[in-house]
């Protein structure tokens, strides 16, 4: 497991492999060093998901697995929504480097089509790409806002609210929500493709 974020790599460590904190755009592999790989949420970051995409096809040997996902630009949710408006009535501002990812980044592979031309751009083989809903177990107005609220963006707005704050304010945000709740089913963009190389 690789990844830039030394904290995501230490999240579920005891039920994975080894794993090391590198950049997807030089990774620390040698050519066709592996058999597959998978980039889940992680192409929807770079401003050149083709460079990315490139450098997962040099390390997976030819003819091996190169997966990723994304979401999907067309996913909507009225509570998600609601609670981001929520948010902001609070006071949160998305972080300017957040801003670019949603603007620059994520319209690059959040699509089945975008997806698919990064892929074709990349030099990968037998390319299938679909989007469909997911159901990622986030039912309840509570799970919601705890799922957004442990996302990134939010981190240093949070850190600087003392801890009563922070309680008082996630349980605001549960009760404005709780009258649009439906499951939290995002639409993902899924890529299956084979190394060329």
């Amino acid at each position: 497991a690789l990844d830039r974020s030394h904290d995501m790599l230490r999240w579920g460590r005891v039920r994975r492999p080894p794993s090391l904190v590198a950049d997807v755009l030089r990774l620390p592999l040698r050519d066709r060093a592996v058999d597959d790989t998978l980039a889940a949420f992680v192409l929807n970051h770079l401003r050149e998901p083709v460079a990315g995409m490139r450098e997962l096809a040099r390390v997976t040997r030819p003819g091996g697995a190169v997966l990723a996902s994304a979401y999907a630009t067309t996913s909507h949710s009225a509570a998600r929504d609601a609670l981001d408006e929520e948010l902001r009535r609070r006071g949160f501002t998305p972080p300017g480097w957040y801003l670019d990812i949603k603007a620059l980044a994520m319209p690059k592979v959040g699509s089945a089509a975008a997806m698919a031309a990064v892929a074709r751009s990349a030099g990968l083989a037998e390319i299938r790409v679909d989007e469909r809903e997911v159901d990622v177990g986030v039912h309840g107005a509570g799970e919601l806002v705890d799922y957004r609220l442990g996302q990134a963006q939010h981190v240093a707005w949070l850190a600087a609210m003392p801890v009563p704050r922070r309680a008082a304010l996630r349980a605001e945000l549960v009760a404005a929500i709780a009258p649009v709740m439906a499951p939290f089913t995002p639409t993902v963009v899924f890529l299956a493709a084979k190394s060329a190389g």
